[in-house]
């Protein structure tokens, strides 16, 4: 099988071959043009070096502690014959290093033979693959560079059937459904392309769909994020770095992995894309890991519109019993039990960062980062 195969696809060679009346570029110009957009987006698949990039990101992310929940949901999907999609919301740039790391170190734990370990190939935008670490994700982990500003209608044919194809070919894929990262800290809602290309894949009924839902305690570039606010166009990673490196000198963070309930794509069929998008999004967004960062944010948020400008430490642990109350009632994961060491702990989190501590009172001092992780509540 080779990449080019992708041309022979009838939805790309019906729109060559049949162009539609807006499309003003021969047939040669566009199967040309079809080429380089497939070999913009073919990398170097290494899987040897993906199993190599255990020690490396063990010691580069040994300040982050990372935390797994119902690994028996990925254990079921390793261990059958299938192909496995894997689906997460989109927190930090950190998501396509930690994420596939994650993945290499359960596999390994599963896995006596290592040889059985599978690299799954990412999808990143190229604001990232073509930064400072794309090499790195382009030729070693294979991750697929996506550049989510070409709204070329053959380029989105081609990426959508690029995808098919991987699949088709036994290749596993860790997709980002909201596209890009969350700017105001919440769970945007998933687009549809991509699930598009699995649906219409011939191995349709040998794929699962693996929904995971991820958080950190702290977010690398949250500054950053709150600064950029509602995104209008890609920001480029290159540009981001020197602020990332900065704040990466001390950071300290955890992150949460939780790998939600299986959807097998032989119990649905190419019509029910709206369901299994809305199925991913509801099992990533229930099953989400709420941090004493996000819920200390919330009472402060809460707060600080009707309160003046300092916030007592007993107003925020009513406020945060509250909120604890009501989100077990509502059956989300909630990472500390006790609501008095949640306050202590989220307030430790974001001081200094966003709020200031002066004996038993709280002043917010940048109420955009604290909205930011409100709002994944």
């Amino acid at each position: 099988m080779s990449i080019y195969d992708v041309l022979k696809r009838d939805e790309v060679l019906n729109y060559i071959n049949n162009k539609p009346i807006y499309e003003k570029r021969s047939k040669e110009e566009l199967k040309n043009q079809a080429i380089k957009y497939i070999e913009d987006l073919e990398t170097n698949l290494n899987n040897s070096f993906y199993r190599s990039f255990y020690y490396p990101i063990k010691i580069l992310f040994r300040k982050i502690n990372r935390i797994v929940y119902n690994n028996k949901n990925l254990e079921e999907v390793l261990t059958i014959n299938n192909n496995i999609v894997y689906a997460s919301n989109h927190k930090s740039w950190l998501d396509v290093l930690l994420l596939p790391f994650v993945l290499l170190t359960e596999q390994r734990k599963i896995f006596r033979n290592y040889d059985k370990i599978k690299n799954p190939r990412s999808i990143a935008g190229t604001n990232i693959t073509n930064s400072i670490v794309g090499s790195i994700l382009k030729n070693g982990l294979g991750s697929i560079s996506i550049d989510r500003q070409n709204k070329d209608i053959l380029y989105l044919l081609i990426q959508k059937n690029y995808l098919s194809y991987l699949l088709e070919n036994d290749q596993d894929i860790i997709v980002y459904p909201e596209g890009g990262r969350s700017y105001s800290g919440e769970i945007k809602e998933p687009k549809l392309m991509w699930l598009k290309s699995v649906l219409q894949s011939k191995n349709k009924d040998k794929i699962v769909i693996l929904p995971i839902s991820i958080n950190y305690d702290l977010v690398l570039e949250d500054k950053i994020l709150t600064k950029i606010g509602k995104k209008v166009k890609q920001k480029n990673f290159n540009r981001e770095f020197p602020g990332l490196f900065i704040e990466g000198i001390n950071y300290k963070s955890e992150f949460y992995v939780n790998f939600t309930k299986p959807i097998y794509l032989r119990d649905y069929k190419e019509k029910d894309s709206m369901i299994i998008n809305n199925l991913i999004h509801n099992q990533i967004v229930q099953n989400r890991i709420i941090t004493p960062t996000n819920i200390t944010a919330k009472a402060l948020t809460d707060l600080a519109d009707v309160e003046d400008k300092k916030i007592s430490f007993e107003k925020l642990e009513e406020k945060i019993l509250y909120y604890y109350k009501l989100l077990k009632e509502k059956g989300h994961n909630i990472k500390d039990k006790d609501y008095k060491q949640m306050l202590f702990t989220g307030l430790k989190r974001l001081k200094g960062r966003a709020i200031n501590i002066k004996k038993r009172f709280v002043s917010v001092k940048n109420p955009d980062l604290v909205k930011y992780y409100s709002n994944f509540i």
